[in-house]
């Protein structure tokens, strides 16, 4: 019975001791989040000070540097598995290690041959699924669903899934959209614990927020990673992770960017008078667009400041103004009255977009501003952004400091 006792005894000493540690590593924890912050915090002060944003065409132009001698790099790594025809495999027996991405750059005459040459390769995958999380953000499902209609487009085939349809067991590659929510989500958690090696993940957030970090602990795990922000793609590739651009691109008869005729009944459209809402406008003069501005994006306390100074000025035009609740995904029917339809149908009556950065965060948003604004044949008037090709300020959208728009 002593020898019981003392046995005990030693077992309590020990998961004391083990316990004061753990708690010593969480004060550690908490301090590197805090130091982590704080950097943070001093890398937006950086990047809206005036030598920043001077020397943003030369960051574009190393930037541009270093992806050439990584496709340098690429060429050899391709010349290299041409002639061992050796990597990983997955159950179907087809290699998995070329990323897509790796074929596709800045020269579309040599990136139609490159194509062409990893469509007749053996060894790369042409069976795509495609994943957004059901129980996120409804707009990650028109990133899903491009990107399909894209790989489709360009002879692959792909289909949308989400967390509901577990992953494809005869798929070459797994691409999940917004990993921050998919791997989070209702069964997320789940899938990450029995997620595949052909993993692709696209990132969709800005650095700077908890989203990214929470995408980020998913980096280690996957194959590759594509960025849909040319800026944020070469920080992570700084960061020794296989990552590359992916700018969205345009897709014939991309179904939910279709023209709308007639704007869906809900609360969003509901006090619009029939003429706006019952005819189509986008293939008509553009002065006839009976919206002259709209912005629909969610709430900050910045767009908050913003369109109250502004509301003196926007009263005097037909706007239409959307500031939602972020605290929770964005779900059709369950917390809002928006889908895809009644936002791009509301985009086609307008003349002007605005693209107002959330924070200090000099993002190029490119879901807005490409998808939603350039698409939909309006003006996009926004924010100073990071580099985004090949779309230029000036050229192909009006970018103009907050205090001036």
């Amino acid at each position: 019975m002593g020898n019981l006792i003392r046995q005990v005894m030693v077992l309590k000493e020990n998961f004391a001791e083990k316990e004061a540690r753990l708690q010593e590593q969480s004060q550690q924890i908490a301090h590197l989040n805090a130091a982590l912050a704080e950097q943070e915090a001093n890398i937006i002060n950086l990047m809206n000070t005036r030598s920043w944003r001077i020397t943003a065409p030369m960051r574009m132009f190393f930037d541009r540097l270093a992806g050439a001698r990584e496709r340098a790099g690429l060429l050899r790594d391709r010349l290299a598995f041409r002639l061992t025809r050796s990597g990983n495999t997955n159950s179907s027996g087809n290699g998995y290690r070329l990323n897509p991405l790796d074929y596709i750059g800045e020269n579309p005459e040599k990136d139609a041959g490159d194509w062409q040459a990893y469509l007749a390769n053996p060894a790369a995958g042409k069976r795509f699924a495609v994943y957004a999380s059901s129980q996120g953000n409804y707009f990650f499902g028109e990133i899903r669903d491009l990107i399909t209609a894209g790989l489709r487009e360009a002879g692959l085939e792909a289909e949308s899934r989400s967390e509901q349809d577990g992953f494809d067991p005869l798929a070459d590659w797994q691409i999940v959209v917004a990993p921050h929510e998919f791997f989070y989500l209702g069964k997320g958690p789940a899938l990450w614990q029995q997620h595949p090696e052909n993993l692709i993940l696209v990132n969709t957030e800005q650095s700077s927020t908890k989203w990214f970090s929470l995408a980020y602990r998913c980096f280690p795990e996957t194959k590759a990673i594509w960025d849909i922000n040319f800026q944020t793609a070469g920080l992570i590739r700084r960061k020794g992770w296989p990552c590359a651009y992916l700018p969205l691109g345009y897709v014939d008869n991309f179904a939910p960017f279709r023209e709308i005729e007639i704007l869906p009944e809900n609360y969003a459209t509901c006090y619009l008078a029939p003429e706006i809402a019952q005819q189509p406008f986008l293939r008509q003069p553009f002065g006839e667009r009976p919206i002259d501005v709209i912005f629909i994006g969610g709430h900050t306390g910045r767009r908050e400041r913003f369109f109250a100074s502004a509301a003196p000025v926007l009263a005097k035009y037909h706007s239409y103004l959307r500031l939602m609740d972020n605290t929770a995904p964005v779900i059709p029917g369950k917390n809002v009255d928006l889908d895809t339809a009644t936002v791009v149908g509301l985009e086609q009556r307008a003349k002007i977009l605005l693209n107002i950065h959330r924070g200090a965060e000099q993002y190029f948003e490119w879901h807005r501003i490409v998808m939603h604004g350039i698409w939909q044949k309006t003006l996009v008037i926004s924010e100073p952004g990071n580099p985004a090709p090949p779309f230029h300020p000036g050229v192909d959208y009006v970018a103009a400091p907050l205090e001036e728009i």
